[in-house]
């Protein structure tokens, strides 16, 4: 078993680092810490995964806290569409493809899912269709050949948990489909 890098260390890998997502097992006060010491060109949203026990409740969870617009159908189509809108900065910034707003200049999206154990726990069928969905709002090639060259933000999530239950987050994981690829590193320890 291999030990957490310092958490320092670990933020600076989730948010610098070429993997679009990452598992960090630290309380979730010293995650919020460690990122706000981070650079300003981050755009930070935090989901409350205690929230987002099942599909629609994650729908509005996500809706609230990226802000999303107020046609957001509330659906996995939805989500998709809208997490990949919000990374196009071609408009002037996250979110401007949206087309209500002028957006948020920053290079990064950082989406924290704290208490992440317990997202999609109702559902756990649902959790693959969200880690694609993300994987595809940070992957330009899955994108059509028009969207392609459009500028973007890169996307970083960070599913954290507390080392307690840090295990079960990654079987969780696991079994849904996230991969070394995506995360850099093995999805188990």
């Amino acid at each position: 078993m291999t030990a957490e890098p310092s958490l320092p260390v670990a933020i600076n890998d989730a948010v610098l680092g070429t993997h679009w997502t990452s598992i960090l097992c630290y309380p979730r006060t010293a995650v919020r810490d460690a990122i706000q010491k981070r650079s300003t060109t981050i755009y930070q949203s935090i989901v409350d995964g205690t929230q987002c026990r099942d599909s629609q409740k994650l729908f509005t969870s996500w809706a609230a806290a990226l802000d999303f617009p107020q046609y957001f159908g509330h659906n996995w189509n939805a989500l998709d569409e809208c997490l990949s809108d919000y990374v196009v900065t071609s408009k002037g910034g996250l979110g401007s493809e949206f087309g209500d707003r002028t957006g948020v200049i920053a290079d990064t999206l950082l989406i924290i899912i704290e208490e992440a154990t317990a997202i999609l726990a109702d559902e756990p069928e649902r959790l693959g269709d969200l880690i694609r969905i993300c994987r595809d709002a940070d992957s330009a090639a899955s994108w059509t050949d028009t969207r392609r060259q459009l500028p973007r933000a890169k996307l970083r999530l960070i599913w954290q948990s507390e080392p307690g239950l840090c295990s079960e987050l990654r079987d969780r994981l696991d079994r849904a489909g996230l991969t070394n690829r995506d995360t850099g590193g093995p999805a188990k320890p």
